[in-house]
């Protein structure tokens, strides 16, 4: 079985198998100083700091010693990415905090627009739509038939 490490990369850490780090290294993507935990620990170093304790040297190439087992659960937990949808949120709420300051400011009478559009907006909804009369629903009936 092939060993998963934890590698972070940006916001969040990737599973990834020896071959994938060695092809992100090729590709400049990660250093030896990217953060990375290695399989069934949940302890993060650095890949370089890593690399001393797990890498053997086998014919001059460096190959990564395999993990057999399932990840575990904090395996697992340490590599899910932090949720930005609370930070985005937040961020929503200031931009339109903000947005509403700065046109209570800039904007004549801005609150009598806002409430107008909005009493304007909710009287349309609330009127039913039009419903056809009884006598026009029984003609238009006996029209088809004939």
């Amino acid at each position: 079985m092939r060993s998963r490490w934890q590698v972070q990369l940006g916001e969040g850490a990737r599973l990834m198998t020896d071959s994938q780090i060695d092809a992100a290294l090729t590709r400049r993507w990660i250093d030896p100083t990217t953060p990375a935990c290695e399989p069934g620990s949940d302890v993060w170093t650095t890949l370089g700091e890593a690399a001393k304790d797990t890498i053997k040297l086998i014919s001059g190439e460096y190959e990564l010693i395999d993990s057999d087992g399932p990840l575990t659960k904090k395996e697992l937990a340490a590599a899910r990415p932090k949720s930005l949808a609370p930070l985005y949120f937040f961020l929503s709420l200031a931009l339109l905090a903000g947005a509403t300051s700065i046109a209570r400011r800039e904007v004549p009478d801005f609150d009598g627009r806002v409430s107008d559009a909005l009493a304007m907006i909710a009287a349309e909804w609330a009127q039913p739509p039009e419903m056809p009369s009884a006598a026009t629903c029984i003609e238009t009936a006996h029209r088809e038939r004939w």
